[in-house]
């Protein structure tokens, strides 16, 4: 049984780490057009096709949650009134 556990958190991690690389690329592959779009004229549609691979690497990211402050020693947490 811990076996089979341990095989699915590796082929879990594994597809996180292609997401993480496929974000990656798309955000490198923004930059790298976005620097031939403005390095010879005329290319300016190119910017705005470059925008394409970042907005997909985006796609599913929420918005980054800060962790509450931790509380000092010795004093209580108040509950959040309702």
């Amino acid at each position: 049984m811990a076996a089979g556990s341990n095989r699915r958190a590796q082929q879990g991690g594994e597809a996180v780490l292609l997401l993480l690389a496929a974000r990656c690329g798309g955000a490198l592959l923004t930059a790298a057009c976005i620097v031939l779009a403005f390095t010879t004229p005329d290319q300016g549609w190119l910017a705005w096709a470059a925008l394409v691979p970042l907005l997909l690497a985006c796609e599913s990211l929420g918005p980054v949650v800060t962790p509450p402050p931790p509380v000092p020693r010795g004093q209580k947490v108040l509950p959040k009134p309702q």
